[in-house]
């Protein structure tokens, strides 16, 4: 064989290298943008939250020591009643709102991830969080160690972030109708009490 078709066939071979380095490159750069996705979209649930937040400690605050300086008013025309699902609307709200930005990690199964050895991810603290620096060294070494594994670690990963998101993006949505079927309650009965009253 001379040496130009030696090269020639180097040349072949090189695209098919270069190929499966692509491949890998679009795989890792495919995890990043995942992530980044989740992180963007967590951000975005927990803003809302803490939107949610801030407008029914505002509403409280406010309507506390109104109720406080105006209660014999109220208890005139029995205004109460509506007060009382404004408040109880705001707290309940305030709740549900604050467990969306609470940090927590749902499973797919209900098990705690750190039960089995195998179930551990090296790349997120609630699968290390218990280790000693040896042994996250240990689990590290044992999960890069085989692609198998390390493809497995990934995609559960993966599965778990976006579990809790949609948990997430579930508790939103639970405290936004709870906001506003609140409110509409609150006002329906205010206008009904000075109507009946009047």
């Amino acid at each position: 064989m001379t040496e130009e078709a030696q090269i020639s066939e180097l040349n072949d071979d090189n695209p098919i290298e270069n190929n499966d380095l692509i491949l890998k490159g679009e795989v890792i750069n495919l995890v990043r943008t995942v992530q980044r996705n989740y992180i963007n979209l967590t951000n975005i649930a927990d803003n809302k939250a803490n939107i949610l937040i801030s407008i029914n400690s505002l509403m409280l605050t406010i309507l506390l020591p109104i109720c406080f300086t105006n209660f014999e008013f109220i208890k005139e025309y029995g205004l109460y009643i509506p007060m009382s699902v404004f408040a109880l609307t705001c707290l309940i709200t305030i709740v549900l709102a604050s467990l969306v930005i609470s940090p927590f990690r749902k499973t797919s199964n209900g098990t705690n991830p750190k039960q089995t050895e195998k179930e551990r991810s090296p790349f997120f603290f609630a699968g290390y969080a218990d280790l000693s620096f040896l042994d996250y060294e240990n689990l590290f070494k044992k999960t890069i160690s085989s692609k198998k594994t390390l493809s497995n670690i990934i995609a559960k990963d993966l599965y778990q972030f976006g579990i809790t998101l949609a948990a997430k993006y579930k508790m939103i949505k639970i405290s936004y109708t709870v906001f506003y079927t609140g409110m509409i309650l609150s006002f329906l009965s205010f206008a009904l009490f000075l109507y009946f009253k009047s």
